[in-house]
């Protein structure tokens, strides 16, 4: 039709692009939330291996302190020593004061 021009053009451009810009937010909310999850998930992963590579490499399973048994040592100065326990893949560590037989 010759001469014919919408009159619902400006309405349409402007609830288009409202939509736009939801679905926009709504992708980027998404890809937030994911990249999240598996930032959580690789954070964990590093700490456990790299506790299970201190407890591996770097600890002794004798020490001449007394006052701890069952568990790994690694000699820090001052007479000071971190110790470190496994439970189940679960490591545990702390620092004590050494007590020398």
């Amino acid at each position: 039709m010759p001469g014919y021009e919408p009159s619902q053009q400006r309405f349409l451009h402007k609830s288009t692009l409202i939509i736009q810009v939801i679905s926009l937010i709504i992708y980027c909310a998404f890809i937030f939330q994911f990249s999240r999850l598996i930032g959580n998930d690789y954070k964990s992963y590093i700490n456990n291996k790299s506790q299970g590579m201190i407890y591996t490499l770097e600890m002794f399973d004798k020490s001449p302190c007394v006052n701890i048994k069952n568990a790994k040592v690694s000699f820090l100065g001052d007479g000071n020593v971190l110790v470190a326990t496994r439970n189940n893949d679960k490591y545990s560590f702390k620092a004590m004061k050494c007590e020398i037989k």
